[in-house]
């Protein structure tokens, strides 16, 4: 989620005295189903998109009449009518649209992922003043339907020179008041930076990140047996040296 709320505010500093360019995101979680539900995702893009268009299409208050009516909603084909309606009016209004949708993993295949993907891969090839940014792990599905219409960029080896970095700083910390810790230096140093991508008892993966993660948390306060703890948080690990 830090990833794409860094692109999203980044977007909003840019474009913040810009009406000519209009933003809308969605978080997908895999521990909540509201954001798993493509009519909420579709909503909810349409609400925040409206808010730049001067006049809104008559389909939508058509489609609300219709709904108000009978106290019902509208259908997911009907909502996305009204997307596509919505990315047109911007376009008639000089206005681009911009969506970015973080974590399209987290929207189970059976939830309608494939779905969103069709309705990625259309809007791009209809509107040209429509801009979609999605981020996913590499899942199958994903990386096939959207290798042909869209650009791929992989973060991974961009952000291990960082992660080191955060690592070799919070291992000073950790050093920092107590002599007694740095004998512990050298041989966390190396099981820790460098760890690499290390599978465990299956279906669990433990990366770097995560590695570290457990070594933050870990804190190394207390006795020297700390490191002991730390590694026994992660007995499976074969990287873990004694």
């Amino acid at each position: 989620m830090w990833l794409s709320s860094t692109i999203i505010d980044h977007l909003e500093e840019c474009y913040r005295n810009d009406p000519s360019k209009v933003l809308a995101y969605w978080y997908f979680d895999f521990g909540d189903s509201d954001t798993q539900n493509i009519d909420n995702l579709m909503s909810s893009a349409i609400r925040q998109l409206c808010a730049g268009v001067q006049n809104l299409p008559d389909v939508i208050r058509e489609l609300w009449e219709k709904h108000r009516a009978r106290n019902s909603r509208p259908s997911t084909k009907e909502l996305a009518k009204i997307l596509n309606s919505v990315i047109v009016s911007l376009d008639e209004d000089g206005k681009d649209g911009f969506l970015v949708m973080d974590a399209l993993d987290e929207c189970p295949e059976t939830a309608g992922r494939q779905y969103v993907l069709d309705q990625i891969i259309e809007l791009k090839q209809n509107h040209k003043n429509f801009h979609i940014l999605v981020t996913s792990r590499k899942e199958g599905d994903i990386h096939d339907s959207l290798e042909n219409v869209a650009t791929a960029v992989s973060i991974n080896d961009s952000i291990v020179g960082d992660l080191e970095l955060f690592a070799q700083d919070e291992i000073a910390k950790m050093m920092k008041g107590n002599p007694w810790k740095e004998k512990w230096r050298a041989k966390m140093e190396t099981s820790i930076i460098g760890t690499q991508e290390t599978f465990v008892s299956p279906p669990l993966f433990v990366s770097k990140r995560e590695i570290w993660l457990i070594i933050q948390l870990g804190g190394f306060v207390g006795p020297p047996c700390s490191f002991k703890r730390c590694r026994a948080a992660a007995p499976n690990v074969r990287s873990w040296k004694p």
